[in-house]
């Protein structure tokens, strides 16, 4: 096997500089970690992808080997690319997709919010409570999520979306599911300003929850 000259490395490394990804390792055994900042195309990232808090990365036909993290406050923003493993939006980040790939899970830690139109998640969708006062949105168009979709707070609207498991919301504002089809069960509970539930199939039951009452729309 070949090791790369210290100039081969060093040229890598300023290509990918140059579209805006910088490489990193915290050790000699560390997988790589690229840093994003600006725009780059028709790259590969052979390990994680991080964006910086504040930070603003747009690609284009980018294939991710490892997995994402959007910091606090930052943008990601993703086109025709593949991520191979799970990506991590912290809050006050956001993550947009669009004719993506992500191999595995999407978790939302309050984030700003997370846009995905016609793209797939390998994995399950977690929005979490992390920050009380926080609304991130879940807006999902022509999407396929593989597992479950999970969301405690903030605005859901789905739309064409089909889920491979079950699809829960805790105390979201609202949630709209339109022309849609999830394998499993729905649970909507405590979402104040209303849930409209149009022109979709639901395979399991459809439970909806208000200050306690709790209404079975089918088996």
């Amino acid at each position: 096997m070949r090791t790369p000259s210290r100039p081969l490395i060093a040229l890598s490394t300023m290509a990918l500089a140059s579209a805006g990804l910088a490489l990193g390792a915290g050790s000699a055994s560390a997988a790589l970690t690229t840093h994003c900042d600006g725009d780059a195309s028709d790259v590969t990232v052979p390990g994680d992808l991080v964006v910086a808090s504040g930070d603003a990365c747009v690609l284009t036909g980018v294939t991710i080997e490892g997995e994402v993290e959007v910091q606090d406050g930052a943008d990601l923003v993703l086109t025709d690319s593949s991520v191979a493993e799970r990506a991590v939006v912290a809050p006050d980040g956001y993550l947009d997709a669009s004719g993506s790939e992500i191999g595995g899970n999407v978790i939302s830690e309050s984030g700003y919010g997370v846009y995905l139109e016609d793209s797939s998640v390998g994995g399950a969708f977690e929005g979490s409570l992390v920050e009380e006062d926080a609304a991130p949105f879940l807006y999902s168009y022509d999407t396929s999520i593989d597992g479950d979709v999970t969301v405690e707070q903030g605005l859901v609207h789905l739309q064409t979306v089909t889920a491979g498991g079950d699809v829960s919301t805790s105390g979201a504002t609202y949630t709209d599911i339109l022309d849609s089809t999830f394998s499993g069960d729905l649970s909507v509970t405590d979402s104040p300003e209303g849930t409209a539930l149009c022109a979709s199939e639901i395979d399991g039951a459809a439970t909806f929850t208000i200050d306690g009452d709790a209404l079975l729309w089918n088996d």
